[in-house]
């Protein structure tokens, strides 16, 4: 075991959590690896950092309404470069795919069939490339550009072997040749599929690669990012299909978040987290009690220890503290945006929270001009919390839960801090829109539900547009949240940083309504105006999606970090009825 490379704690959440591949550069050497699942996290590292713990009841009964249950949340584990245990701080990960070549000869093997430079057997070289290079620089070789997978959550490497064997029997060309020596050669100036080549160099045949996405293979059931992944192997009768290894449909998360809002805390050290849930989970109160008598010694050493937090101080004070949060607790929807938008559109004061804070704006002149809007909120503080419970593998439905089939009742979660701007519209104007039909002509046919979310959509989409061009901050950072439920009809436009101290204001002070009226004045001309009108007015652009209207990258589409429903169910022409 050796350590390769370093991502940011955010990303394992976001795009590289276990079963995701990810490209390190090793030295000189560029290697693919596939994240480890669960059960291969450096537990005793990850519980012995301050904070790595977390206890969010909320987003527990979150994932609990939905069959996923857990005891805790964990933060993924950090280090820094004077940490002196090696892999205190450190996620395991597999060697994926398995096949590399040679970006030189083109040969094409196996892991274990090249020539290792490092003990740890990483960093592998073509030994016949070497031969013909100075003798400080090796030609390392590269992971192949194909893999395997199906829509049930399986991966493997392409067998190429087989690959060449199918096509000569296509051609009626078979031969007894095991195809040992093999080399995927590139024809001509193009980089294309279509120019690339799969050569037997003993017995000379050969196999173009240019229908390689179209044909079905047989899938082996493997798991490669699970711990002992040979013994794990499933059946499935699920069509294979390759995949370029860096295709974002080949790893899809599945997150729930929530924005942190009172009276919920979030603020305990993670040395009760267990020793909570081990209280919490007992259903009567008088059993809570008889757990918390015997544990006391141990609790109360813990809030000594942690005089920072605000906590209990007696016993009596705690078995009141449980019973709050339980009753907390209880209260909570399972439906986390629901009593979000309540705290969202409260018009009283709240009381004081390390995480959330809120403006109420005056917009009694504002609304004489734009009478769609509600209230407008200014955030200046805000805690976002998401927590990764699987991951889908080329578009398919079937979700891969991380906390299945290994010993983990926990599962990995990351933690944003920023400020944003909740604006909502008047509830009476989004029944009149969605009541409508003519708004949604560009759209295919949706039920009530579906037009408040393109309406909403639609409107976050050009808003976060036009707070850019002022915020200070790039359409890659600012994020949307859409409240469109039943009795729901507002956005929150937010920023987060992974730094605890937050944001810098730049977009929470654009809620001010004679800053805002400048947003939405540059709003209404980019609803009215696009670079590619009429064609685009038409819907014509999206065409190939029925889950948009009149939206394209010059108008209404925003980079995938943005935007929360994938930029599906857009119309900028909806926003025309409102405006």
């Amino acid at each position: 075991m050796n350590i390769v490379g370093t991502i940011r704690r955010s990303q394992i959440v976001s795009i590289y959590g276990p079963g995701a591949i990810v490209n390190l550069k090793y030295g000189d050497a560029s290697i693919s690896v596939v994240m480890g699942d669960l059960d291969s996290w450096d537990l005793d590292a990850a519980q012995s950092k301050k904070y790595a713990k977390k206890d969010e009841p909320r987003l527990r009964k979150a994932l609990e309404a939905d069959n996923i249950k857990i005891s805790s949340f964990r933060l993924p584990p950090v280090g820094d470069k004077d940490d002196t245990a090696q892999f205190s701080q450190s996620l395991i990960a597999q060697i994926f795919p398995k096949v590399l070549i040679c970006p030189n000869c083109r040969t094409v093997k196996k892991h274990h069939q090249w020539i290792s430079e490092d003990q740890y057997g990483i960093k592998k070289y073509c030994p016949k490339c070497q031969t013909n290079m100075s003798a400080n620089k090796k030609s390392y070789v590269v992971p192949s550009r194909f893999v395997v997978a199906c829509k049930a959550g399986h991966m493997q490497d392409l067998d190429y072997q087989f690959w060449l064997n199918q096509k000569l029997k296509e051609k009626n060309q078979e031969t007894d040749c095991e195809h040992k020596n093999i080399k995927l050669t590139q024809d001509g100036d193009g980089l294309g599929i279509s120019n690339l080549k799969l050569i037997c160099l003993d017995c000379k045949s050969t196999a173009g690669m240019n229908d390689i996405f179209s044909q079905e293979f047989k899938c082996f059931g493997m798991h490669p990012w699970k711990s002992n992944a040979f013994t794990r192997k499933e059946s499935c009768s699920l069509p294979a299909r390759v995949v370029q290894r860096n295709s974002k449909s080949l790893w899809t998360a599945c997150r729930k978040s929530l924005i942190s809002i009172p009276p919920w805390k979030a603020d305990l050290p993670p040395e009760l987290t267990d020793i909570l849930h081990l209280i919490e989970k007992k259903e009567v109160k008088e059993d809570r009690s008889i757990v918390i008598d015997a544990l006391w010694s141990s609790i109360e050493e813990i809030c000594v220890a942690n005089s920072n937090y605000d906590l209990p101080k007696s016993i009596d004070e705690f078995k009141n503290f449980i019973e709050e949060r339980i009753t907390l607790t209880e209260a909570a929807d399972s439906n986390l945006k629901k009593d979000e938008f309540n705290i969202l559109i409260c018009k009283d004061d709240l009381d004081p929270n390390p995480h959330f804070e809120k403006r109420n704006q005056d917009i009694k002149k504002l609304a004489k001009k734009y009478n769609f809007i509600d209230m407008l909120v200014s955030v200046p503080k805000l805690r976002e919390v998401s927590a990764l419970y699987g991951f889908r593998r080329m578009n398919g439905e079937k979700i891969v839960f991380l906390n299945e089939g290994n010993s983990q009742n926990w599962l990995p979660i990351s933690e944003m801090h920023g400020e944003g701007i909740f604006i909502s519209i008047k509830e009476e104007i989004v029944k009149k829109v969605v009541s409508e039909q003519a708004p949604f002509e560009n759209l295919k046919e949706l039920d009530t539900k579906k037009k408040r979310l393109a309406l909403l959509h639609s409107l976050s989409h050009l808003l976060i547009q036009s707070l850019a061009e002022f915020s200070g901050y790039s359409l890659s950072s600012i994020k949307e949240r859409i409240y469109f439920e039943e009795g729901q009809h507002g956005i929150l436009i937010y920023t987060s940083s992974s730094d605890s101290e937050g944001t810098l204001g730049g977009l929470s002070r654009l809620a001010q309504p004679e800053r805002f009226e400048i947003i939405l004045e540059i709003l209404l001309q980019k609803i009215n105006y696009c670079s590619n009108d009429p064609i685009c007015g038409h819907g014509l652009l999206s065409s190939a999606n029925q889950n948009n209207g009149s939206a394209c990258h010059a108008c209404t589409l925003l980079p995938e970090t943005s935007c929360e429903y994938f930029n599906e169910t857009l119309c900028r022409n909806i926003l025309k009825a409102i405006i």
